[in-house]
């Protein structure tokens, strides 16, 4: 089996539950997610069932808001293929994690896999957005590897499009220079992750917001 394309999908609505951070009481609430399409060509006569994604996460590094406000942050939860674990500062390790799968291709033909990634604790209308850059091999049932590729993507969606919306307006004329020493750090840790990576849309408007801003300091 080879891989025949590797890409991010459009940003997906999953169903999730929420809880302000220290309640108890949750609520459903619609995550944005990118997903990751693999499509996998079984030149073979026989079908080839996937039953592992191996997950390698290679950059997690957290965006600050460097301009707004803080949001009430919310604690997030949904069904994810992969479920990275977190760290005491809620970001993903950089660790691996093997993931159950269920996903056969026929003999001689070709099919997409599709996998989402995310973490527990993520934030919700936070202040920060989270990047991440990650590797990923499928496992079959009888031990063979296949290398899907690297990618690099940003999460949570919501915080996401707010930084994007905000560094769209461009700098004030007197920015203080933490934001000016912000918008430099951010950009650092999205052209770092995105060496060597595939990124998705959303990682891609977001480091073209920052790169314009930054030109225009």
């Amino acid at each position: 089996m080879e891989i025949a394309a590797a890409t991010f999908g459009d940003v997906i609505q999953l169903i999730g539950s929420a809880s302000l951070y220290g309640s108890s009481k949750t609520e459903p609430i619609s995550i944005g997610v990118t997903p990751i399409d693999l499509t996998w060509k079984n030149g073979g006569g026989s079908a080839l069932k996937i039953t592992e994604i191996v997950t390698t996460v290679t950059t997690s590094e957290r965006l600050n808001w460097c301009r707004g406000g803080g949001f009430g942050q919310t604690k997030v939860s949904a069904s994810y293929s992969v479920v990275l674990p977190i760290d005491q500062q809620g970001l993903p390790t950089l660790t691996t994690v093997t993931s159950p799968a269920d996903f056969t291709v026929a003999p001689r033909s070709t099919d997409r896999m599709s996998i989402t990634l995310g973490y527990e604790g993520q934030t919700s209308l936070g202040a920060h957005a989270t990047v991440l850059a990650v590797s990923i091999t499928l496992k079959s049932g009888d031990g063979q590897r296949f290398d899907g590729g690297a990618f690099a993507t940003v999460a949570a969606q919501q915080s996401v499009d707010r930084q994007r919306q905000d560094l769209e307006k461009g700098p004030e004329s007197n920015e203080p220079d933490y934001v000016t020493s912000c918008v430099t750090k951010n950009l650092a840790s999205l052209k770092k992750a995105s060496e060597n990576a595939k990124t998705s849309k959303s990682f891609d408007r977001l480091r073209t917001a920052y790169e314009d801003f930054a030109s225009r300091m």
